[in-house]
């Protein structure tokens, strides 16, 4: 939704994922990804379901006080223009990180907070002061947008209370992982389909359409991808406080009923709707509880428990083949990107590891720094 907001478009997940299967021979795309169909593009995008964000009621007036420059209209499609012709090097980021992690024996209190931002992934020999800082005041624009609005809408208010719980996870479960301690996969929720584990690159492009509200992007008659993501801050504050009284005081019977809970949740043959969770009220405050079961991490050959093993072999299935280029396949790879001169600038160690970074291009990163 946080990508929705900040391009203007949206697509309800379910339609996204079923329009995923067929929108690539409905387009008639050929090997280099251009559509060959004489279908109207547009069209077929919103027969789908894709609509302008602002035609949900949650949303419909989120671009209305939207903070930008008063200018003209002749100004404003220049100001555009700039903007569209930077749009690839701009993201809007999500950054959960702890605000405070309590911990009575085994059972941790947290609260976790988020901000939005963005970024412009710029190279200084690409633009002026000038030119930034105005990208940087419509990308600023956004971001407030995004800040104000997202969650606007009840199931988003859930989908970021679940992301409030997994940046703790993912730090904490690291942590255990040093410990050689892993979650007991017997103990745990049934997995998501393969359908609702789908990134950004699996689901199909947006479009934007003339009459759509959002006054930043115009990507004419071409789809995109949207640009976003979500940060964890896995380093946090090293302060580790003891809870309040009143929980430590009922830690027992907070034990007891998350770990019926679990057992309950975990029963074999079991289909459940949903799975509530616990919720305590103390000292004024409510508290969802839930339990998790650890098992002990053997590092051997193959390492136990077994599902560990499948994973670190999938990881190595998933590793690059290729890895490192040779110099003159890294040469052709700049020059087809950024033309011949910018190619032999980047020849030098240390502007080929600056620009190999700035734009995320691992395998050249990883090319010249064999070299340091």
């Amino acid at each position: 939704m946080m990508k929705a907001l900040w391009h203007g478009t949206y697509f309800p997940r379910d339609k996204r994922t079923k329009f995923s299967e067929r929108w690539r021979s409905s387009l008639d795309l050929n090997a280099e990804g251009v559509p060959e169909s004489k279908k109207i593009i547009l069209t077929e995008f919103t027969l789908a379901g894709m609509i302008d964000i602002t035609k949900d009621p949650d949303y419909a007036t989120i671009y209305d006080k939207m903070r930008l420059f008063p200018m003209s209209k002749h100004d404003a499609n220049i100001d555009k223009r700039l903007f569209m012709q930077y749009v690839n090097d701009m993201t809007v980021q999500l950054t959960w990180r702890q605000k405070t992690v309590q911990q009575h024996n085994n059972m941790f209190v947290i609260d976790a907070a988020y901000e939005v931002s963005g970024a412009l992934r710029l190279h200084e020999d690409r633009t002026d002061r000038d030119v930034y800082e105005r990208l940087q005041t419509r990308l600023q624009a956004h971001v407030d947008v995004i800040e104000k609005h997202l969650c606007n809408k009840a199931e988003v208010r859930r989908q970021m209370s679940l992301l409030k719980l997994v940046s703790f996870l993912v730090p904490f479960l690291m942590g255990l992982r040093r410990k050689n301690k892993v979650p007991d996969m017997s103990r745990l929720l049934p997995q998501l389909t393969a359908d609702e584990c789908k990134t950004e690159r699996e689901l199909p492009p947006m479009m934007l359409a003339p009459d759509f509200r959002c006054p930043n992007f115009d990507f004419g008659n071409k789809y995109f991808h949207l640009h976003g993501g979500i940060q964890i801050d896995i380093e946090g504050d090293d302060d580790i406080l003891e809870p309040p009284e009143v929980i430590v005081n009922h830690y027992n019977k907070i034990q007891l009923e998350a770990t019926e809970r679990l057992a309950k949740l975990t029963e074999p043959d079991t289909f459940q709707e949903s799975y509530p969770m616990v919720v305590k009220e103390l000292g004024g405050k409510k508290y969802y509880v839930f339990s998790m079961d650890l098992e002990t991490y053997y590092p051997v050959s193959p390492p136990r428990p077994l599902w560990c093993h499948s994973f670190y072999e999938k990881i190595k299935d998933l590793k690059p083949k290729r890895l490192p280029l040779t110099d003159i396949h890294m040469h052709e790879q700049f020059k087809r990107r950024y033309g011949y001169h910018q190619a032999i600038k980047f020849k030098s160690l240390q502007n080929g590891l600056r620009q190999a970074a700035i734009r995320g291009l691992v395998s050249m990163f990883q090319t010249l720094a064999l070299h340091l």
